[in-house]
C-alpha cells in the first residue's frame, strides 16, 4: 500500500513474480502508474496515471492489479 496524499511522492515499488516477471510501480504528485513491466504488450504501462478508484491498472501477463482505494479509517486485514 502506498498513500496518494503526497507522502509517498517519488516512491517506486518493484514487484517480482515467481516466474521472474517484473513490474515497477511509481507514485508522483499523488498519482500512481506502472513505470515499467517485462510483459510483451506493455498495455499496463500505456494505461497512464491513476488517482481515483474508477479504473485499475492491470498487467494480465504478469498477474498484477493496481487498485486505487478511497481513504477510510477502517483497518483492512
Amino acid at each position: 500500500r502506498l498513500p496518494l496524499d503526497g507522502s509517498a511522492d517519488g516512491k517506486t515499488v518493484t514487484i517480482t513474480g515467481n516466474d521472474g516477471a517484473e513490474n515497477i510501480v511509481e507514485v508522483v504528485n499523488g498519482k500512481v502508474h506502472m513505470k515499467s513491466a517485462t510483459c510483451k504488450d506493455q498495455l499496463c504501462v500505456k494505461m497512464g496515471w491513476r488517482d481515483r478508484p474508477d479504473t485499475p491498472i492491470v498487467c494480465l501477463p504478469n498477474k498484477i492489479v493496481i487498485d486505487v482505494k478511497e481513504n477510510t479509517d477502517e483497518q483492512i486485514p
